[in-house]
């Protein structure tokens, strides 16, 4: 493997995590309950089509508008992301990946919003880390995941092709875009969705993962339930020298 190509929410910052809280809240500002089992009909979506199938999952997309949600929501990311925080784990995990791969070429492939990846950027440094290769969906490609576009632009960002790449994603449209573009090593990081995420990639992609159909000559997948704890350091490692 030659480069590493990171999603963005859930993967490098605590996002997803903050979201269920934002999600409640706004749910509730507009009298109903937010169901957070129900985040795998939504999790990776653009952002207005989020919006809508979340409305649609809880029975609502008739009686609130996208834009009223979205306005609410924003308001409140804004707050977050003026002072976001890594997910747990994740710095130690990934310079643990720089040091068993010296040379190897990193970037990010995301679908944030431009502004609320600049507010991260001026918090965190997250384009230092990753040499300023950062990809983002509503800036650089026409198709969003899991339309592979956005894994083939980073690729050529960092100067790999895909089949040279391996990808770290949360959610299953995620998993998907990376197998449609080739990429042969998929680490998927399930603190998002949890167990759902392997079953709900599946459904994304049309085909059981482990089968022919799924993956190409090549192709593999392997979850991890926590940056921070050496077992999944060490797992990725032995899975990306195979």
């Amino acid at each position: 493997m030659n480069g590493f190509i990171f999603d963005n929410d859930g993967v490098i910052i605590d996002t997803e995590r903050r979201l269920v809280d934002l999600n409640v809240q706004v749910c509730g500002e507009l009298g109903f309950i937010f169901d957070p089992a129900l985040r795998s009909q939504f999790a990776g979506k653009p952002n207005q089509e989020g919006i809508f199938h979340l409305l649609k999952a809880h029975g609502q997309e008739k009686n609130v508008s996208v834009q009223d949600y979205m306005m609410r929501r924003d308001v409140l990311l804004r707050e977050w992301y003026a002072a976001p925080q890594f997910t747990p784990g994740f710095l130690s995990y990934f310079h643990g990946l720089l040091e068993e791969f010296p040379g190897v070429s990193v970037g990010i492939a995301s679908g944030t919003d431009e502004e609320f990846f600049e507010m991260e950027d001026r918090y965190l440094g997250v384009m230092d880390l990753f040499q300023g290769n950062v990809a983002l969906s509503n800036r650089d490609v026409r198709n969003h995941k899991p339309a592979p576009d956005i894994f083939i632009y980073a690729a050529a960002l960092i100067g790999v092709s895909p089949q040279e790449c391996a990808v770290w994603e949360d959610s299953p449209l995620g998993i998907a875009a990376g197998y449609r573009a080739g990429v042969p090593r998929i680490i998927g990081y399930t603190r998002t969705l949890g167990a759902q995420l392997k079953a709900v990639a599946e459904e994304a992609l049309g085909s059981d993962l482990r089968g022919k159909t799924g993956l190409r000559e090549g192709q593999d997948i392997i979850l991890i339930d926590a940056f921070d704890e050496r077992l999944a350091l060490d797992q990725t490692i032995r899975y990306l020298r195979r």
